[in-house]
């Protein structure tokens, strides 16, 4: 959410002058990469808990030497 609306951004602008804009384009920024950021932290965790899944599925399948067994679905 937007401290500033853009009409009081402008207004605020003329007043601070560019500095101010300068600062909320930077802060604006700021956001979008820490929303990327988010993401990508997100994809990842989606991704280790995949993989550990995926681990602990194939363990299950191994005896106590390490040897795959088969087991009887019946």
């Amino acid at each position: 959410m937007e401290p500033f609306s853009s009409l009081k951004r402008s207004a605020i602008s003329l007043v601070a002058g560019p500095e101010f804009r300068s600062v909320c384009d930077e802060l604006a920024m700021a956001k979008r990469q820490i929303a990327k950021l988010e993401q990508r932290l997100a994809e990842k965790a989606l991704e280790a808990s995949t993989l550990q899944a995926r681990l602990t599925r194939k363990q299950q399948r191994r005896d106590s030497s390490g040897r795959f067994v088969r087991r009887n679905h019946t």
